[in-house]
C-alpha cells in the first residue's frame, strides 16, 4: 500500500506492506511499485504544490516503469472545474 501518512494507514491495516510515496516524485512512486502489477489510483485535488496533471502524469510513468497491467481510477465530483 502507498500512503502518504503511515501511522494512519498503520492503525487501520494491520500486517500490510506499507510504502511512503508522493504523487510528486515519480522515483519513490517507481520504488513503491516495485512488486506491483495492479494499482487503484486515487486522484490527487487541484491546488497543490505540483499540478495535479504533473502528479498523475507521475503515477503513470511509475505504472509503466513497472508494467503495471492493471489500473482502477477513481477521481471526485466535478473534477474538471
Amino acid at each position: 500500500m502507498i500512503v502518504r501518512n503511515e501511522n494512519k494507514v498503520k492503525k487501520l491495516f494491520l500486517n500490510i506492506e506499507v510504502w511512503k510515496a508522493s504523487y510528486d516524485d515519480v522515483n519513490k512512486l517507481t520504488t513503491a511499485l516495485r512488486n506491483d502489477d495492479r494499482l487503484l489510483f486515487i486522484s490527487s485535488q487541484p491546488g497543490g504544490e505540483i499540478e495535479r496533471l504533473e502528479q498523475h502524469r507521475n503515477v503513470v510513468q511509475a505504472m509503466m516503469n513497472n508494467n503495471v497491467i492493471f489500473v482502477a481510477y477513481t477521481s471526485f465530483p466535478k473534477a474538471n472545474k
